[in-house]
């Protein structure tokens, strides 16, 4: 039920069990009721709605969900249920998230989205083994904000135009292929050792005055270096 402008709200029965793909994509959805019968549905899509603050509550019971898209809405907080042990791909892109509720079971996630949002900070559970793609563009992310150890297989990292001061990879973070950190208010920075898989790091726009590289790093480096202004830079070598 895609591009149905006469739908602002739904409300499903109970008894889908057979269930496997919703997809609800470019509606007019406000609301949305979700029974706790659906433990086939694999694929839940509720992208460009108008869910709004806290309009959508996720029930138990979706067991076997790998697939959660739920950006360019209006919600401010989502918890995500901690029987979702399957849930791979959560897309939050463009909505006004400030409060988001991750569980330490939800071990499967492998792409993270949730660029264009209000989050302060963020909490991840350690154990997120599995987890490649963390996209936090354009949040309003703190001091408080921290990595978990354990990111292994993290190959790309967005946390662009978010003003937090400081900030430190986890040293196991070896996987890491692009790392893009634009228009942010560090003024050091020092990747550490065992990052020979970085390939591309962003640090356009930024007032990063000190940058440390780990030696036998090749790397492209986008600094924009009338922006960027060093002080100290120290190359892989």
């Amino acid at each position: 039920i895609q591009g149905n402008n006469f739908l602002p709200s739904i409300t499903l029965p109970q008894g889908l069990t057979a269930l496997a793909q919703l997809d609800l994509n470019q509606n007019l959805l406000g609301q949305i009721t979700l029974p706790a019968s659906m433990g086939s549905l694999t694929n839940l899509i509720l992208s460009n709605n108008q869910l709004f603050f806290s309009s959508l509550t996720l029930p138990a019971g979706m067991t076997n969900l790998t697939t959660l898209l739920l950006d360019h809405n209006h919600l401010r907080s989502l918890a995500l249920p901690a029987d979702m042990t399957k849930l791979a791909v959560v897309d939050l892109l463009g909505n006004e998230v400030s409060t988001l509720t991750i569980p330490a079971s939800l071990t499967a996630l492998t792409d993270l989205d949730l660029a264009i949002n209000r989050l302060g900070r963020l909490t991840l559970p350690a154990g997120l083994t599995n987890l490649a793609n963390l996209d936090l563009f354009e949040n309003i992310i703190t001091n408080n904000f921290t990595l978990p150890s354990g990111l292994t297989a993290l190959t790309n990292l967005d946390l662009g135009v978010n003003p937090f001061t400081t900030f430190s990879l986890p040293a196991d973070a070896t996987n890491l292929v692009t790392f893009s950190i634009f228009f942010n208010q560090l003024t050091n920075l020092t990747l550490p050792p065992g990052m020979a898989k970085l390939k591309t790091l962003g640090l356009a726009g930024g007032k990063l005055t000190t940058l440390n590289l780990p030696a036998g790093l090749t790397i492209n480096v986008f600094a924009a270096l009338n922006q960027t202004r060093f002080a100290a830079f120290s190359p892989a070598g």
